[in-house]
């Protein structure tokens, strides 16, 4: 197991978070406040074996250092640095053999968070694509199916909401049904009502029939 020097206090009271999240106590995982000198410094997530698989350094209320994640037999998956409540700096993801197999960097929480899976063979490949903006979501996310960037889920946000095209792909890259969907300011909307709004907001992606496809091009940045 991969060591990595904690950013929260060896010193720290730890405490049973007072509302554990419903997530948290469905996936059998405890979430602890760590306290120093009577100050919350950060947060420690057990799972049922008891290892520990996220701690979040905070300040003032918010994430602020190292961020470590591990899976559930406790390897290092992910290393996010964070200030102020922000991504900020390079993260590093981590392979089975304990290797980095990935690496993004966020300035202020505006950037692209990428996500990369290993597959049995060690073939490494983009799998997921954030856009963020200030710490929102904003922009596409994409989730791919393969090396070929063949996609399975896309979306589009704007500052924390859904705002854009919904499309989820079948292993057959055809259109699941119900899809595409179409969304405006986190609200459902049809797809006539839709079309006439992005005809007059341009923050709106346009409908193109060709884009139900599960292809995209990636952007330069991430390339």
């Amino acid at each position: 197991m991969k060591h990595v020097k904690s950013e929260i206090p060896q010193d720290v009271i730890q405490k049973p978070e007072p509302e554990q999240k419903e997530k948290d106590i469905l996936h059998g995982r405890r979430v602890v406040d760590c306290f120093f000198k009577g100050n919350l410094v950060g947060q420690k997530v057990y799972n049922n074996a008891g290892f520990m698989v996220l701690e979040t350094p905070m300040k003032e209320g918010r994430k602020h250092g190292r961020e470590i994640t591990r899976n559930e037999d406790g390897a290092l998956l992910l290393i996010e640095p964070y200030v102020k409540g922000k991504i900020h700096g390079t993260a590093k993801q981590y392979g089975r053999n304990g290797k980095v197999i990935g690496k993004y960097t966020i300035v202020h929480g505006t950037g692209f968070d990428i996500w990369r899976q290993e597959d049995e063979d060690n073939t490494i490949f983009i799998s997921e694509i954030h856009s963020l903006q200030d710490g929102f979501p904003n922009g596409y996310e994409w989730c791919f199916a393969s090396a070929r960037h063949d996609l399975w889920h896309e979306r589009h946000w704007h500052m924390g909401k859904l705002n854009g095209i919904e499309r989820v792909w079948n292993s057959k890259g055809r259109l699941r049904r119900g899809y595409p969907k179409f969304y405006i300011a986190d609200q459902t909307v049809s797809k006539q009502k839709y079309i006439k709004m992005a005809l007059k907001d341009k923050i709106l992606p346009a409908f193109r029939e060709k884009d139900n496809l599960p292809y995209r091009k990636l952007p330069s940045e991430v390339k």
